[in-house]
Protein backbone atom coordinates (compact mmCIF):
# COMPACT_ATOMS: atom_id res chain seq x y z
CA UNK A 1 0.00 0.00 0.00
CA UNK A 2 1.38 3.36 -1.10
CA UNK A 3 1.83 5.76 1.82
CA UNK A 4 2.27 9.38 1.09
CA UNK A 5 4.66 12.18 3.23
CA UNK A 6 2.49 15.65 2.35
CA UNK A 7 2.63 19.14 3.74
CA UNK A 8 -0.76 20.47 3.20
CA UNK A 9 -1.31 24.39 2.79
CA UNK A 10 -4.46 26.10 4.35
CA UNK A 11 -3.39 29.32 3.61
CA UNK A 12 -6.11 29.84 0.01
CA UNK A 13 -8.37 27.68 2.18
CA UNK A 14 -8.77 29.72 5.48
CA UNK A 15 -7.42 33.31 3.80
CA UNK A 16 -8.67 35.18 7.26
CA UNK A 17 -11.52 33.15 7.30
CA UNK A 18 -14.46 34.35 4.87
CA UNK A 19 -17.29 35.54 6.20
CA UNK A 20 -19.57 32.88 4.86
CA UNK A 21 -17.27 30.19 6.45
CA UNK A 22 -17.85 32.17 10.28
CA UNK A 23 -21.36 32.17 9.72
CA UNK A 24 -21.46 28.31 9.10
CA UNK A 25 -19.15 27.87 11.56
CA UNK A 26 -21.68 29.89 14.44
CA UNK A 27 -24.08 27.97 12.86
CA UNK A 28 -22.55 24.46 13.26
CA UNK A 29 -21.37 25.38 16.94
CA UNK A 30 -17.80 25.18 15.19
CA UNK A 31 -15.12 26.97 17.81
CA UNK A 32 -13.06 27.87 14.18
CA UNK A 33 -10.00 28.60 16.47
CA UNK A 34 -9.89 25.46 18.17
CA UNK A 35 -11.08 23.84 14.21
CA UNK A 36 -7.70 25.24 12.34
CA UNK A 37 -5.28 24.15 15.16
CA UNK A 38 -6.65 20.53 15.62
CA UNK A 39 -7.61 19.57 12.01
CA UNK A 40 -5.98 17.23 10.60
CA UNK A 41 -7.53 16.57 7.79
CA UNK A 42 -6.58 16.58 3.84
CA UNK A 43 -8.27 19.94 2.98
CA UNK A 44 -5.83 21.85 1.23
CA UNK A 45 -3.61 22.60 -1.46
CA UNK A 46 -0.13 20.04 -1.74
CA UNK A 47 3.06 22.33 -0.88
CA UNK A 48 6.80 22.27 -1.57
CA UNK A 49 7.53 24.26 2.00
CA UNK A 50 5.83 24.30 5.54
CA UNK A 51 4.72 27.51 6.46
CA UNK A 52 2.66 28.76 9.48
CA UNK A 53 -0.77 27.33 7.56
CA UNK A 54 0.27 24.44 6.83
CA UNK A 55 0.40 21.00 8.30
CA UNK A 56 2.61 17.55 7.71
CA UNK A 57 0.82 14.58 7.39
CA UNK A 58 1.55 10.94 6.45
CA UNK A 59 -1.59 9.55 4.31
CA UNK A 60 -2.14 5.67 3.22
CA UNK A 61 -5.40 3.42 3.00
CA UNK A 62 -4.69 1.01 5.24
CA UNK A 63 -7.74 0.34 7.63
CA UNK A 64 -5.84 -0.10 10.78
CA UNK A 65 -5.45 2.22 13.89
CA UNK A 66 -2.10 3.06 14.81
CA UNK A 67 -0.58 4.67 17.44
CA UNK A 68 0.36 7.50 15.24
CA UNK A 69 -3.05 7.67 13.68
CA UNK A 70 -4.92 11.04 13.16
CA UNK A 71 -7.62 9.24 12.25
CA UNK A 72 -9.54 8.56 8.69
CA UNK A 73 -10.85 11.37 6.56
CA UNK A 74 -13.46 10.83 2.98
CA UNK A 75 -12.24 12.95 0.39
CA UNK A 76 -10.33 13.08 -3.38
CA UNK A 77 -6.16 12.83 -2.35
CA UNK A 78 -4.73 14.45 -4.97
CA UNK A 79 -0.57 14.59 -4.17
CA UNK A 80 -0.22 17.26 -7.01
CA UNK A 81 -2.63 19.66 -6.39
CA UNK A 82 -5.65 19.92 -4.27
CA UNK A 83 -7.37 17.51 -1.85
CA UNK A 84 -11.31 17.37 -1.35
CA UNK A 85 -12.00 16.61 2.36
CA UNK A 86 -15.73 15.41 2.63
CA UNK A 87 -15.68 16.10 6.37
CA UNK A 88 -14.26 19.46 5.81
CA UNK A 89 -16.90 20.82 3.39
CA UNK A 90 -19.75 18.48 4.61
CA UNK A 91 -19.88 17.89 7.91
CA UNK A 92 -17.75 20.61 9.68
CA UNK A 93 -18.47 23.75 7.22
CA UNK A 94 -21.62 23.06 5.39
CA UNK A 95 -24.87 24.85 5.18
CA UNK A 96 -26.75 21.22 4.67
CA UNK A 97 -27.66 19.00 7.71
CA UNK A 98 -27.39 16.22 5.58
CA UNK A 99 -24.38 14.99 8.08
CA UNK A 100 -24.79 16.93 11.01
CA UNK A 101 -25.30 13.63 13.30
CA UNK A 102 -21.91 12.28 11.78
CA UNK A 103 -20.17 15.61 13.29
CA UNK A 104 -20.41 13.96 17.07
CA UNK A 105 -18.49 10.64 15.50
CA UNK A 106 -15.51 13.09 14.79
CA UNK A 107 -12.22 13.10 17.13
CA UNK A 108 -10.13 15.85 18.43
CA UNK A 109 -8.08 15.84 15.08
CA UNK A 110 -11.83 16.59 13.56
CA UNK A 111 -11.25 13.05 11.81
CA UNK A 112 -13.05 9.50 12.04
CA UNK A 113 -11.51 7.83 15.33
CA UNK A 114 -11.87 4.18 13.28
CA UNK A 115 -12.50 2.69 9.80
CA UNK A 116 -15.56 1.61 10.33
CA UNK A 117 -17.07 5.21 11.32
CA UNK A 118 -15.72 6.40 7.96
CA UNK A 119 -16.77 3.60 6.31
CA UNK A 120 -20.54 4.17 7.69
CA UNK A 121 -20.29 7.81 6.48
CA UNK A 122 -19.37 7.32 2.75
CA UNK A 123 -22.30 4.60 2.63
CA UNK A 124 -24.56 6.86 4.02
CA UNK A 125 -22.89 9.65 1.75
CA UNK A 126 -23.71 7.44 -1.13
CA UNK A 127 -27.57 7.03 -0.23
CA UNK A 128 -27.93 11.08 0.27
CA UNK A 129 -26.34 11.36 -3.50
CA UNK A 130 -28.65 8.20 -4.48
CA UNK A 131 -31.81 10.40 -3.22
CA UNK A 132 -30.34 13.44 -5.45
CA UNK A 133 -29.44 15.54 -2.99
CA UNK A 134 -26.74 18.47 -3.51
CA UNK A 135 -23.92 16.48 -2.16
CA UNK A 136 -20.18 16.21 -3.37
CA UNK A 137 -20.05 12.17 -4.06
CA UNK A 138 -18.56 10.96 -6.94
CA UNK A 139 -16.85 7.14 -7.21
CA UNK A 140 -13.34 8.81 -6.69
CA UNK A 141 -13.96 9.05 -2.75
CA UNK A 142 -11.89 7.43 -1.00
CA UNK A 143 -11.44 6.56 3.30
CA UNK A 144 -7.67 7.79 3.97
CA UNK A 145 -5.67 7.14 7.25
CA UNK A 146 -4.12 10.18 8.40
CA UNK A 147 -0.85 9.61 10.60
CA UNK A 148 2.01 11.64 12.02
CA UNK A 149 4.60 12.32 9.24
CA UNK A 150 7.67 9.76 9.34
Amino acid sequence: MQRYNVTIERNRTLNGCSNKLITIARKNNVNLDDFFQNYKGIEGFTASMKTMYSVSLCIDQVREVSINCYGFDIGIFDIDCYSFSSIYNEIIFSSHNYFSAYKNRLNSSFLFSTYSDAFDFLQYHKKIDDCMYDVEHTELLSIYRVLRPN
